[in-house]
């Protein structure tokens, strides 16, 4: 059967991370989904657990970074792709909120407002903490939140993770790996999100593409809970000179090529 979204992930042996994500993603769809994980260093739960439910897998033994989650991309059969972080929870009608925005025009990616615990210095993203994103009751926190319009912005152009993305189009740039070994600069596919946009803008849309982070499609963030259990020696990676050699040109070129932060009417 197709499905009108494939959302893939990448787990790093965390079962707690990985259930709440994938369970949040089963309560809030509203549209046929297809889930599919990338299990880094997999343990026996997290097999057990998939497996239960029915959810595409790939297992590896050792840790390939999150850039791994392509290789569950020969399984994808939705009409589009989200890519999801396992430390997020998503909220209900977030699928076919973003659909109506990618359908409602051509040359457009949407991507959900991220809700972080902490401030960050990101004013794209709104914060509020809520606890542990793996207590079982955090899904209904959270979604009482959203239903009673707290996070509501206004939309604004950028991206944020996740984004949907026409799955021939993802496949054009070879997934979240862009085709690059999966230790390209050490990085294991950390800090990789700035690149799969300047792909999508560079190469498949010709400079012609509109981000959009929609003001109305929250998704909670728990901040990297994945990456700060990196070495220091990845974690120390100049991730803006990394992006400069992918793309000859600085993130704060890119940013302000598309109009980052400008408010939509």
């Amino acid at each position: 059967m197709k499905n009108k979204i494939s959302c893939v992930l990448a787990n790093w042996n965390n079962f707690g991370l990985l259930r709440q994500c994938v369970d949040a993603i089963k309560k809030s769809q509203t549209v046929d989904t297809q889930i599919l994980v990338t299990l880094n260093e997999y343990n026996k739960q997290s097999i057990e657990y998939l497996s239960d439910i029915g959810v595409g897998f790939v297992a590896n033994v050792e840790n390939l970074g999150t850039a791994a989650v392509d290789m569950v991309t020969p399984m994808i059969n939705g009409e589009y792709v989200a890519c999801i972080n396992d430390d997020e929870t998503v909220s209900f009608g977030w699928d076919s909120k973003l659909i109506s925005v990618i359908e409602s025009e051509d040359n457009i990616i949407p991507s959900a407002l991220c809700i972080e615990p902490q401030e960050t210095g990101n004013p794209l993203v709104a914060v509020d903490n809520l606890g542990d994103v793996t207590d079982y009751k955090f899904y209904d926190r959270f979604n009482e939140q959203v239903r009673v319009g707290k996070y509501n912005r206004q939309s604004r152009r950028g991206y944020n993770h996740p984004n949907l993305v026409k799955v021939n189009d993802w496949k054009a740039i070879k997934g979240y790996s862009l085709g690059l070994p999966f230790d390209h600069f050490g990085l294991g596919g950390y800090g990789l999100d700035d690149c799969v946009n300047w792909a999508l803008w560079n190469y498949i849309y010709d400079k012609n593409l509109s981000f959009i982070i929609c003001g109305n499609v929250p998704v909670f963030h728990q901040v990297s809970q994945t990456t700060k259990r990196l070495s220091h020696d990845i974690k120390n990676i100049d991730i803006q000179q990394a992006f400069v050699s992918i793309t000859g040109m600085t993130t704060h070129e890119f940013r302000r090529a598309i109009g980052w932060g400008q408010y939509i009417s």
